[in-house]
């Protein structure tokens, strides 16, 4: 009989420890531990034919630039698209 009860604690712990290592990787995989990237303004951007194409801009991502003119209206133009992400509803801010 102890024998029987040995056997089930180490399929338990087994097991147990089978759900941990997924959990570790589904993290790791899946989370937002990941390095961040930095997408810097180039210049011509000042048109919709000339923008900047960021991709994939995924969460925590940012995008750097400076935005200068001697007219006031120095417009800068970026071509963003999402990385691809899990199933879910997502808000992006800016």
């Amino acid at each position: 009989m102890e024998t029987k009860k040995q056997g089930n604690r180490i399929i338990w712990l087994a097991g147990l420890a089978a759900i941990g290592v997924c959990l570790f990787w589904g993290a790791v995989l899946l989370g937002d531990g990941g390095p961040r990237a930095s997408f810097p303004e180039v210049e011509p951007n000042d048109a919709k034919a000339t923008a900047n194409v960021i991709y994939p801009l995924m969460n925590g991502d940012t995008i750097t630039g400076t935005s200068t003119s001697s007219t006031g209206t120095g417009l800068d133009y970026f071509r963003v698209k999402t990385g691809p992400l899990l199933l879910g509803v997502y808000k992006h801010h800016w």
